[in-house]
């Protein structure tokens, strides 16, 4: 085996890249970039790619074992029934984010509950 890759390095196939359809999406491989127009006065934006564009910086997309460190990374301490999007696990936007879980102190009397 030579180890040669067989994905195209392009926009469409980068870690770093959001496809939004199979055509266009952005490149979030650094900080949104500041825009100046009339309409946006103080906006941000990711740099717009197409599918087919490339760069310098391609780089391979996650392995599923990279994916998978990634979620228990983000779950660790957090309810384990995260919302994924695009397979990454995400924390949702509309709801609260869980409490600490509570510990038994020695401050409090222990019952046996099997007695």
């Amino acid at each position: 085996m030579s180890g040669a890759i067989d994905i195209a390095p392009c926009c469409a196939n980068c870690r770093y890249s959001v496809m939004q359809d199979s055509v266009m999406g952005t490149c979030n491989r650094y900080a949104p970039r500041p825009v100046t127009s009339a309409e946006w006065p103080e906006a941000t934006w990711w740099p717009p790619v197409e599918a087919n564009h490339w760069c310098g910086e391609w780089a391979l997309p996650p392995t599923d074992d990279e994916l998978f460190a990634d979620y228990l990374a983000r779950s660790a301490g957090i309810l384990p029934n995260l919302p994924t999007f695009d397979r990454i696990p995400v924390l949702p936007l509309d709801e609260p984010a869980p409490a600490a879980p509570s510990f038994p102190t020695y401050d409090e009397p222990f019952e046996d509950p099997l007695r």
